[in-house]
């Protein structure tokens, strides 16, 4: 340590005792009753007891609205839309977008072309 000031010498010293601490995450998806994940934390933790232990990758990745418990490991509830009726275009009923019947016009919405449709009960 020559030509170092006794400030320096000292501040490299005190380096010397540091102990180098790895970190944890401690991350968390709390769910409700029913094993529904209503959060994810990684700290300033909601009350409650039914949380379960996750990795980073979940943490930062996945969408927790479709995310259950399930005998204590974490499993995926999409929901399964196997039902369809046909539409059928019409004077009344859902107003949506002309040529564009996925695009749904609101009350509060003002569109010049506009068509309607309606479920056909055939």
């Amino acid at each position: 340590m020559k030509n170092l000031s006794l400030a320096e010498q000292e501040f490299l010293k005190a380096f010397e005792n540091i102990e180098v601490v790895e970190h944890v995450d401690d991350l968390r998806a709390y769910y409700d009753d029913e094993g529904k994940i209503w959060t994810f934390a990684a700290s300033s933790y909601p009350q409650g007891d039914q949380w379960i232990a996750i990795d980073r990758l979940l943490y930062e990745t996945h969408d927790w609205q479709w995310l259950w418990v399930v005998d204590g490991k974490i499993v995926e509830r999409r929901p399964n839309y196997n039902y369809y009726f046909p539409l059928t275009p019409s004077d009344k009923g859902v107003k949506v977008v002309k040529y564009h019947a996925s695009v749904v016009v609101e009350p509060h919405e003002e569109c010049q072309e506009v068509e309607y449709y309606e479920r056909r009960n055939s």
